[in-house]
């Protein structure tokens, strides 16, 4: 509940009913769709493609991996109003599947590959879009009205020539654009960590000992904003279950985007 809790204080209330809008509801296969135990081909039963097979009581299941039938416990039940943020950390080798409860009834499945879907997508690109704004905001706090001299200096040449050939066709159509609205997320975190000053300005109020620690933190995030902007793009880069690489990058927006909320504190006190 902490780390919930302190992501809370680094997202601008206005976002945070879409974070408690986006459910299991919004993932899970409804009952309808259930395969059940009893309509499964026994002799299927030992190569089964589902990790449970809900009985038609509704109080059982068969655990496919154990070969036997179990009650439906508490601890196999969550809610239909679950939010996805939290969800993600409920997943684990013991807990890859719950049956999802509204009310009494049992109303449907979510197996930890429907994290894959849509709406969990949505809640990251939520989460990212509030770290590339908070970035944003530390660049334009710390230059001021050297912000375009600062990213001229430090992003690479063949770069700024493509910024400056859309920034001239987008002005010539009296769009009001400046330099950083072209960057991505991998180009405002080389003009921070470039900025020594800048950096230990991050390093003193946030928990990052190291640029390779920030790094590290920010890097595979590259990816997550690709796969959530990308709604066909099947896959994140990776080699653990996705519950476990979605887990550790939610950590590390709410790492990253609590240090940045510091930075612009203090920036702004003094």
């Amino acid at each position: 509940m902490n780390g919930i809790a302190f992501f809370q204080n680094v997202l601008p209330p206005k976002l945070q009913p879409l974070i408690d809008a986006l459910t299991v509801r919004m993932i899970m296969t409804p009952k309808e769709h259930f395969v059940y135990y009893e309509d499964y081909p026994p002799e299927k039963l030992e190569n089964c493609e589902y990790d449970v097979l809900p009985c038609r009581d509704l109080k059982r299941y068969y655990d496919t991996k154990t070969g036997k039938i179990r009650l439906i416990l508490a601890e196999n039940v969550i809610s239909a109003d679950t939010r996805l943020f939290d969800l993600i950390d409920l997943f684990n080798e013991e807990h890859t599947v719950y049956f999802v409860k509204e009310g009494k009834s049992i109303v449907g499945l979510v197996h930890y590959s429907d994290l894959k879907k849509h709406p969990v997508r949505v809640l990251f690109y939520l989460m990212v879009a509030e770290l590339e704004s908070n970035l944003r905001k530390v660049l334009e706090t710390y230059y001021g009205t050297k912000l375009d001299d600062a990213i001229k200096k430090q992003i690479k040449p063949e770069k700024l020539s493509k910024i400056e050939g859309y920034l001239g066709e987008d002005r010539k159509k009296n769009e009001n654009l400046r330099y950083i609205d072209y960057l991505y997320l991998e180009d405002l975190r080389d003009i921070l960590l470039k900025d020594m000053g800048l950096w230990s300005l991050v390093k003193s109020h946030s928990r990052f000992s190291s640029k390779n620690k920030f790094e590290s933190n920010i890097n595979p995030l590259i990816d997550l904003r690709n796969w959530v902007a990308h709604p066909v793009k099947e896959e994140l880069p990776r080699k653990e279950p996705i519950y476990l690489v979605l887990a550790k990058m939610k950590d590390r927006v709410m790492r990253l985007n609590s240090a940045l909320y510091n930075v612009l504190q203090a920036m702004k006190e003094n």
